[in-house]
């Protein structure tokens, strides 16, 4: 009679495994299919990085906003997101007259509508001193840095949150790190 109860518990706590390892299996199985489908839907994806041009700053504006507020926010307040919007995070013109502003875009099909470039993210680098911040920034110094003692520097890389997680501000920083090292 003890060995039935014994062999019972015993089938209740392989059960309670078996469950548990079903589920965890269930959850696996469901990362691998999410990692399959990220890929495949990268690989159909196609970038085109382009100079951003000063036309483009209300988009890219717009763009910086939206990444801060969305991807950012576990980082930074709400206060501390707004005061930083526009100042600390958002275009300087001096990267788009230098070339070192590029914007990244992809083709975003429109409902009956062939399909058009979006700018999904956009970041530079600099030669100058300066090291972050839009035009709006009080006290930036724009001098050029001495390629002899001084690194070109990556300045910021903001994507659109609806384009995140797609891989391409790493792609971004590693070009512009490249492009950083080669001049």
């Amino acid at each position: 009679c003890s060995s039935d109860l014994h062999l019972s518990q015993q089938n209740r706590a392989s059960d309670a495994e078996l469950r548990r390892a079903a589920i965890v299996g269930r959850e696996l199985a469901s990362q691998m299919e999410f990692r399959r489908a990220m890929q495949e839907s990268t690989k159909r994806e196609i970038f085109n990085v382009r100079l951003a041009t000063l036309a483009d700053i209300p988009v890219l504006q717009k763009l910086i906003a939206a990444s801060v507020r969305k991807l950012q926010a576990q980082h930074y307040s709400p206060m501390q997101m707004d005061a930083a919007i526009g100042s600390v995070f958002g275009v300087d013109t001096q990267l788009i007259h230098d070339g070192t502003y590029f914007a990244v875009e992809a083709e975003v099909e429109g409902e009956g509508r062939a399909p058009e470039a979006k700018i999904v993210a956009c970041g530079g680098w600099s030669r100058r001193k300066t090291l972050f911040g839009s035009d709006n920034v009080q006290g930036k110094d724009d001098r050029s840095l001495d390629p002899r003692r001084d690194a070109a520097r990556i300045r910021a890389v903001f994507v659109d949150p609806d384009w995140a997680r797609r891989g391409i501000a790493r792609s971004e920083e590693r070009r512009v790190g490249k492009e950083c090292r080669s001049r």
